[in-house]
């Protein structure tokens, strides 16, 4: 008995000491008790909150003239030449004249020319008419844009008759680094948010107690969890990872495999599922270093595309101009942070290829706002001629952020509706261009086989 309990003292005598990183998590905040981590409707609203001069905060519009100072010190010259004033110090001017006050107003609706509706996180309205702003913010924490929101809300915003005369501001926020749709938006991150927090807490000391608590808890969740850069934190846990470097890595490595393991298989369930009703046909998925992928095509996409019957044994990548979808898993030190969707070509240098490549690439260039590729057009190089390499004609911001725990069911549900939402966006848009402007005699003269 005494060896086992000086075996056990031992052991203890080792472990870390964590009771100063627990201290720290296990700290009350108001904001993470209702589990508002990661739900972006919950920030806009404390967003509204915040910037409304009128709410119950008795600030005034301190938090805003705080959060666009610091918008406007990372993006003045890009803001400056959206809203066509004459530089960094004129926007400043222009807001400070107006006061930093609007009327705010949230999920404002709309039905966009598709006939689908649609809300907008954020609009800001100025309220002195004599320095006429609207301001549209749409707000992102754990997912990415998607369905071409930005340039529906950007094209609503711009045909508003009432506010035709008014200078438009279109920001997007986000913590996740993306490539922004649409030809009006700035992106920016939380660090504005997080800096008009401080800077108003700071300026306003004998704030109500219960405002400051608010601030402070919003603060708290921001830097721990939407920007993941609580000095506090951070330094805690490198006091505890540096000197035993190997041993946390090992940990890691056996643990996230697990976290992976229910992740790919969460993507593998649906998409088998999505095989068993005849909605896709699955073709390969493969996992490297950094990122996994899953490949596949929709039924639908076969009957616009088909592939001969001699095809039909090396169809995966021998399928002249076979268009793939993908979902595509990367990971960030060994760990899952990102799920991606894209459409890809697939290229080579054959009759059939030479025939239908060129035309797929002319109706995608013809398209690239709506198929979201950016401003750089498509163009298929010698290289790709006479190799079968992929070519992105697709790249769907209908993406998804991984939580810490991936087996939380909530995420995992997301992620399928994230599956069923790419899918959809690919038929009403991708594939529905392609079925009205592919011409019937560029077709195989076999169709495909059930």
């Amino acid at each position: 008995m005494k060896h086992k309990t000086a075996t056990l003292s031992q052991l203890q005598s080792f472990a870390p000491d964590f009771s100063e990183l627990k201290a720290q998590l296990g700290k009350f905040n108001f904001f993470r008790s209702v589990r508002m981590q990661t739900m972006e409707t919950r920030h806009s609203n404390v967003l509204a909150f915040l910037l409304d001069s009128k709410e119950t905060h008795r600030l005034g519009n301190a938090f805003a003239q705080a959060f666009f100072s610091a918008v406007f010190a990372n993006a003045g010259k890009e803001i400056a030449e959206r809203m066509q004033l004459g530089g960094e110090r004129e926007v400043g001017d222009f807001f400070q004249k107006g006061g930093f006050r609007f009327l705010i107003e949230r999920e404002h609706p709309f039905i966009d020319e598709n006939g689908k509706r649609r809300f907008i996180d954020l609009l800001l309205i100025a309220e002195d008419p004599t320095y006429p702003v609207l301001i549209c913010i749409e707000n992102k924490v754990m997912s990415f844009q998607h369905d071409g929101q930005l340039e529906a809300y950007e094209k609503h915003v711009l045909s508003l008759k009432k506010y035709e005369n008014y200078k438009k501001l279109f920001l997007y926020l986000t913590p996740t680094k993306e490539i922004v749709g649409g030809d009006q938006w700035i992106k920016i991150s939380y660090e504005p948010v997080l800096q008009a927090l401080d800077e108003t807490l700071m300026k306003y000391p004998q704030v109500d107690n219960e405002v400051k608590i608010y601030l402070t808890h919003y603060q708290e969740i921001i830097r721990r969890d939407i920007m993941n850069n609580d000095p506090i934190i951070r330094q805690l846990c490198a006091k505890l990872y540096n000197p035993e470097r190997e041993v946390y890595q090992t940990i890691f490595k056996y643990m996230l495999g697990s976290e992976k393991e229910a992740l790919t298989g969460a993507i593998v369930e649906k998409l088998d599922a999505l095989r068993n009703i005849g909605e896709i046909e699955l073709i390969s998925s493969s996992t490297k270093s950094n990122h996994t992928e899953f490949k596949f095509v929709t039924k639908s996409l076969l009957e616009i595309l088909p592939y001969e019957e001699s095809q039909k044994k090396t169809r995966v990548w021998q399928s002249q101009s076979r268009i793939v979808y993908e979902i595509v898993v990367t990971n960030s030190d060994g760990f899952p942070d990102k799920i991606t969707f894209c459409a890809v070509l697939v290229t080579g240098d054959n009759a059939i290829d030479n025939q239908f490549t060129p035309q797929i690439i002319n109706i995608c260039n013809a398209h690239r706002k709506e198929f979201r590729l950016g401003d750089k057009p498509i163009e298929r190089t010698e290289k790709q001629k006479h190799n079968k390499l992929l070519t992105k004609i697709y790249n769907e911001g209908n993406g998804l952020s991984v939580p810490d725990s991936i087996t939380d069911g909530e995420f995992l549900r997301d992620l399928e509706k994230g599956i069923d939402a790419f899918i959809n966006d690919l038929k009403e848009h991708l594939e529905t261009v392609l079925k009205n402007e592919i011409t019937s005699t560029s077709m195989p003269s076999t169709p495909a086989q059930p």
